[in-house]
């Protein structure tokens, strides 16, 4: 089961992280959330930008030689590995190709940790881009009421009505990256991302 693939390894075990704090930017010193305003702010999870760098260390390599991830979460719903990245200011060019990278390099990390190949991570992998709307408004919907994800019913209706769910908005360029890297991409606002843990994770 890869819960327990997951929680058998030492490397993701000893680099552990309460989950506001691995929003912060450090840019501002803000969270994209809290324990004031989020139930599970407070969970503990991986830190996966600690692990890429304990790992670098043990072939006495920079860390900037890779780019990784914020967190890796499991969904218990759909028995998967997820990738979280949270981003706080605006979504430029710059930065949404250093998102890509992080992408393809934690998958590279995450094969050699778990002893998987890519077919695996292909079946087995969320990604989700956690970002700030306000920062990054959605020109093509009004989000407040034409989004499945901020319907409180969506996630009770969405194990029993899968095939027939609305076909989630997913942002930045990120859609190329399903199927050929991950299972499923995922880019949802705070309140959106909150839903998420609250029903798949938490």
């Amino acid at each position: 089961m890869i819960l327990n693939l997951l929680s058998s390894h030492k490397l993701l075990n000893e680099n552990l992280e309460y989950l506001y704090v691995i929003t912060l930017n450090t840019d501002n010193n803000t969270y994209l959330f809290t324990p004031q305003d989020f139930n599970n702010a407070s969970d503990q999870v991986v830190s996966f930008d600690n692990v890429k760098k304990e790992f670098c260390k043990t072939f006495n390599k920079d860390e900037t030689l890779m780019f990784s991830v914020d967190t890796i979460l499991y969904n218990k719903r759909n028995n998967r590995v997820v990738m979280v990245e949270f981003k706080s200011g605006t979504l430029t060019t710059q930065v949404k190709r250093r998102i890509k990278s992080k992408l393809k390099d934690s998958i590279l990390l995450l094969n050699h940790l778990l002893n998987k190949d890519l077919n695996y991570m292909q079946e087995n992998m969320e990604f989700v881009l956690v970002y700030n709307l306000d920062s990054n408004p959605d020109s093509q919907q009004n989000l407040s009421d034409s989004d499945p994800l901020d319907n409180d019913g969506f996630y009770e209706l969405a194990d029993e009505l899968i095939g027939l769910a609305e076909e989630e908005n997913i942002r930045f360029g990120l859609e190329a990256y399903e199927d050929i890297f991950v299972k499923k991409v995922h880019t949802y606002n705070v309140e959106q991302f909150k839903r998420y843990y609250s029903y798949y994770i938490a």
